[in-house]
């Protein structure tokens, strides 16, 4: 068990999936990602929620923040910070309640017994983390259409550190109808899985190795 930086990045049509540094995974997308009502963390609105920490979410609509056509990329030794085009910024300090530290400033509602942590992926910077034990914990925030990607560049990133990883969600963007998901980081026990929901099929679904 140990931290694992995550970052799924869009730059015109390259598709590509990073973990820790390296690409793991990489696909040609060009899917119009608009639709989408739900957002959450933690949970991937089924049955199955996160059992670990997460920290320093960070969403960028526009930005691809790493190139998707290289083969490694330099994760970041600090805590993230709201750069240009960032929709949502989740640094997970200490106690909730949690707060977005984007401009947006959306308000971050803790479900079942998501708590802040002082665990954290960097050396001393007081980031904190987001618990969730597994049973219940979610983070949600109401719709905005700062979450639909459309045709554009965009990054999702974020550090997790799961304690278990047999069919969990990180991070879901999608309508309320089950199964349509724009945007879902879906763990298996052996595997990660980006999916990705266009209202008529899935046109990424990536998945490599988790451990």
């Amino acid at each position: 068990e140990s931290w694992f930086h995550i970052a799924v990045v869009r730059s015109g049509t390259t598709l590509s999936l990073f973990k820790n540094g390296s690409r793991v995974a990489t696909a040609t997308n060009s899917s119009n990602f608009t639709t989408g009502t739900i957002n959450r963390i933690g949970w991937n609105g089924f049955s199955a929620y996160f059992n670990g920490y997460i920290s320093n979410l960070r969403i960028v609509k526009g930005t691809a923040v790493y190139s998707p056509s290289a083969t490694t990329i330099t994760v970041p030794t600090s805590p993230l910070t709201a750069i240009t085009n960032t929709q949502l910024l989740l640094l997970t300090a200490q106690q909730a309640p949690f707060r977005d530290s984007s401009t947006n400033n959306f308000t971050v509602t803790a479900n079942g017994n998501a708590a802040g942590s002082g665990l954290e992926p960097f050396p001393v910077n007081y980031a904190g983390s987001a618990y969730f034990d597994g049973t219940g914990d979610y983070l949600s925030l109401a719709d905005n259409a700062a979450f639909d990607f459309g045709t554009g560049d965009f990054t999702i990133e974020a550090w997790v550190y799961p304690q278990n990883t047999s069919g969990t969600g990180i991070f879901e963007h999608r309508p309320i109808s089950p199964g349509n998901t724009p945007c879902l980081w879906y763990l298996t026990a052996t595997n990660l899985y980006p999916e990705f929901y266009t209202g008529t099929s899935y046109t990424s679904n990536m998945y490599r190795d988790w451990e």
